[in-house]
C-alpha cells in the first residue's frame, strides 16, 4: 500500500527540479542576450571604426591625389601648394575642407626630398617635421598627406616621395640638330653664347643667302659672341654629313634625344595631345607644358603636315630673381608628330622637336634649340635660334610625376587617438 507522504514529498521534489531547470534556462537565455548584445556592441564599434578608417584613408589619398597632380602641373613646381595647412596639435584640429569629398578632410605638405620619410611617422611628432620647398630645378618632392574621418576621430597617414619624368634625356649641346639637311636660302642666325657648336646635321648644310651668318662663345667670356659662319664660308661650328645622326632609324634618333621611343614617351611623360594639329588652340596653356601635335593617324605610315601661321609658346624670364618684379621663366616642350611647315610670326621659348621636316617661310623665333628627324629648309622667311641651357634646363623638368619604388607608406594611422 503507497503511502500519501511518500508521494507529495516526489511531486514537490519534481516541481523543484522543474523550477530549477526554468530558472538555469532563464539565466542562459540572459547571459545569451547580454554576450550577444555585447558582440553586436562590438560589431558595430567595429564597423564604424572600419568606416573611419577607410573615410580617414580615402581622404588622405584625395589629398595626396591633389597633391600629385599639383607637382605634375610645371607652372607648380616650386610654388606652395594653396591646400597646405598645420599639422594638428589641439582640437579641434587644423585642418583644410575641400567641397569635392563626400567625407573627411585632408591636410597636405610639400618637402624637401631630404627630409627623411621616417621623421614624418613611428611615432608620429607633434607638430610634424617643417616642410620646406626643394631647389628650384629640382624634380623630386615628399609629400605627406593626412586625411580625417568625418566625425574627426579617424586620422590616416600617407608619406611618399614623387619625382618627374624628365621631358628629354638630356639639355641638347647646340642650337640645331637635323637628321637630314639643312639649307639656308632665306635669313637666318643661328647663336650658340654658351658654346662652339651651333649646327649639326646628318647631311649637307648648304647656305647662300648673304644674311645667314652663325655666331658662338667669344674667347673672351660668355658675355660676348663672335661670328662662326656666314654665306662666304663655314667654320668649325658647322658639323655637317654625320653619319652617326644620317643612319640612325626615326625611332632610334628620338629615343636618343628624348629619351623613350615615341609611344613610350606618350605613356610616360604624360604631354597634352592636341588633336587634329589644332596648335593654335593650345597657345593660351602652353607656357610650363609639353604639346604633342598627334598624327591623326599614325597607323596608316604617312607623315602627316601641319602647319602654323604664327603664334607665341612659352615664356622668357621678366627681370633677374631678387628684383621687384621678378617673373621665372616658363619655357615649353613642342613635339610635331609629321612636317611642320611655318608662317608669319611664330616664337618658341623652349624645345622645338619635328618628327618629319621643318619648313619655314615666315619669321620663326627659337630661345632654347631646335630638334628635326628630317631635313631643315628657310625659305623667304627668317630663321632665328638663339641656344639658352637655362631655359631648356626648365623645359626638361615639364614631365608627369610618379611615386619613387619603396618610398611609399601609409600603414600608420590614428583612430580614436590611439596609433595603431
Amino acid at each position: 500500500m503507497m503511502r500519501r507522504g511518500s508521494f507529495g514529498r516526489r511531486c514537490l521534489q519534481g516541481g523543484a527540479a522543474t523550477l530549477l531547470m526554468v530558472l538555469g534556462v532563464l539565466v542562459l537565455l540572459t547571459a545569451l542576450t547580454i554576450v550577444s548584445g555585447e558582440v553586436a556592441t562590438i560589431e558595430q564599434r567595429t564597423a564604424g571604426n572600419e568606416l573611419r578608417a577607410r573615410q580617414a584613408f580615402e581622404a588622405a589619398m584625395t589629398g595626396f591625389e591633389r597633391a600629385l597632380a599639383h607637382v605634375s602641373n610645371p607652372a607648380n613646381a616650386t610654388a606652395p601648394f594653396d591646400l597646405t595647412a598645420a599639422p594638428p596639435t589641439a582640437t579641434p584640429r587644423a585642418r583644410v575642407t575641400d567641397a569635392d569629398i563626400r567625407h573627411g578632410t585632408y591636410a597636405v605638405e610639400f618637402c624637401d626630398a631630404s627630409v627623411a620619410a621616417g621623421a614624418l611617422q613611428n611615432p608620429l611628432p607633434a607638430p610634424a617635421v617643417a616642410c620646406v620647398a626643394g631647389a628650384p630645378g629640382d624634380d623630386r618632392r615628399l609629400i605627406y598627406a593626412r586625411g580625417w574621418s568625418d566625425d574627426g576621430s579617424g586620422l590616416h597617414h600617407i608619406v611618399a616621395v614623387v619625382e618627374k619624368a624628365p621631358a628629354f634625356a638630356g639639355t641638347p649641346a647646340n642650337p640645331l640638330t637635323a637628321k637630314g639637311s639643312v639649307s639656308i636660302n632665306g635669313s637666318a642666325d643661328v647663336t650658340n653664347p654658351e658654346g662652339r657648336l651651333t649646327i649639326w646635321a646628318g647631311n649637307s648644310v648648304p647656305f647662300s643667302n648673304a644674311n645667314f651668318k652663325t655666331n658662338i662663345l667669344s674667347p673672351t667670356g660668355k658675355n660676348e659672341v663672335i661670328a662662326g659662319s656666314s654665306d662666304r664660308q663655314a667654320g668649325i661650328d658647322v658639323v655637317a654629313n654625320d653619319g652617326n645622326l644620317s643612319n640612325e632609324s626615326d625611332s632610334d634618333f628620338f629615343r636618343n634625344f628624348m629619351g623613350y621611343t615615341p609611344a613610350a614617351y606618350r605613356a610616360a611623360v604624360g604631354p597634352q595631345i592636341i588633336a587634329n594639329g589644332d596648335i593654335a588652340a593650345a597657345e593660351a596653356s602652353s607656357p610650363n607644358s609639353v604639346l604633342w601635335v598627334a598624327d591623326s593617324n599614325p597607323s596608316d605610315g604617312v607623315t602627316q603636315d601641319f602647319s602654323l601661321n604664327g603664334g607665341e609658346f612659352g615664356v622668357l624670364p621678366v627681370g633677374n630673381p631678387g628684383d621687384a618684379g621678378y617673373q621665372p621663366a616658363r619655357p615649353t616642350v613642342m613635339i610635331i608628330d609629321g612636317n611642320f611647315e611655318v608662317a608669319g610670326n611664330l616664337t618658341i621659348n623652349g624645345l622645338l622637336y619635328v618628327r618629319g621636316n621643318l619648313t619655314s617661310h615666315g619669321n620663326v623665333r627659337v630661345n632654347g634649340a631646335v630638334i628635326v628627324e628630317g631635313k631643315v629648309e628657310n625659305g623667304t622667311g627668317s630663321l632665328d635660334i638663339v641656344y639658352n641651357s637655362l631655359l631648356l634646363g626648365g623645359a626638361r623638368g615639364l614631365g608627369r610625376a610618379a611615386v619613387l619604388p619603396g618610398s611609399w607608406k601609409d600603414w600608420v594611422q590614428i583612430l580614436g587617438g590611439v596609433r595603431v
